[in-house]
Parts: structure tokens; sequence; C-alpha cells
């Protein structure tokens, strides 16, 4: 995910590769799995935004707590088990969710840092993916000269 990228020290432990896991510490931000918080906090923010359908609303809310002010801690004595994209197992559900994925990214960037920012990520999305195209298009050509 894009956002893990800008922020390396957030969200999935798969991400957050920096530090080990057997220790508690202040981090910036939790999966919505496992987000444990006071309702005031949660009523204050009025909890999830909405615009987003599914991906990135953790890291939107996580965001917005630290922006208020308070701290959020990854507590490595408890366990939470989340079946991790169990709502995208399937080929033809994987596309669809790689583009709520960046859909999602989008609407943090509106939310946070402007309209002119997330054009920006569309952009760069766009480019990254033309590239990726223009490899795989080399290489199949690469590979038929080949045979």
């Amino acid at each position: 995910m894009m956002l893990n990228r800008l922020f390396p020290k957030s969200c999935s432990t798969t991400e957050m590769s920096y530090w080990d896991h057997r220790d508690s510490r202040e981090i910036d931000c939790l999966s919505g799995a496992c987000i444990f918080a006071r309702k005031d906090i949660i009523n204050k923010l009025q909890g999830f935004d909405e615009k987003f359908f599914m991906y990135a609303e953790d890291v939107d809310l996580c965001y917005r707590i630290k922006l208020e002010g308070w701290k959020l801690y990854y507590l490595a004595s408890e366990e939470i088990y989340h079946l991790e994209g169990a709502s995208s197992k399937k080929q033809s559900q994987k596309y669809f969710s790689a583009i709520a994925m960046r859909e999602s990214n989008f609407q943090f960037f509106v939310n946070h840092y402007g309209k002119v920012n997330a054009q920006v990520y569309k952009l760069i999305i766009f480019i990254g993916s033309v590239f990726r195209l223009l490899v795989i298009v080399l290489s199949s050509l690469n590979l038929r000269k080949k045979e």
C-alpha cells in the first residue's frame, strides 16, 4: 500500500519490520481490526470516515487521533486474530480490492493533503502502472524472440 511507504512506521506488521514485536511501544497507526479506543475519542472524531469504502479508513482514523494529540500503542502482550485479505481472496476480487485500495488512498490524500496532492498521487499511480505494463510487454516480446 502506498501509504505504508509514506508512513513506514505505521499500520501493518508486515511493513513494521524495523522493531521486535515482542516489545510494546507507541506507534503511528494500528490496523482497524485491532483498534481498542476510549468511546469519547471515537465520538469526538465521529468514528471511521464513511467516505472510505474499505482500506485506509483505519489509517485515516489513526492519523486523526494523532492530530488531536492522543497516542497509539502497540501492545505486545495482547493477541488478535484477523483474517487479513479474507474479503478479497478470490482472483476476481483481488483486482477490485487493488482498485478500492488506491481509491481509499486517494481519499486519504484528499482529506489530509488536499485535492492537488491527491491528483499527484493518482498521477504517480498511473505512471507506475504504465511502467509495469511496459515491463510486461517488453518481457513478453523478449520471451517470444528467444523461442
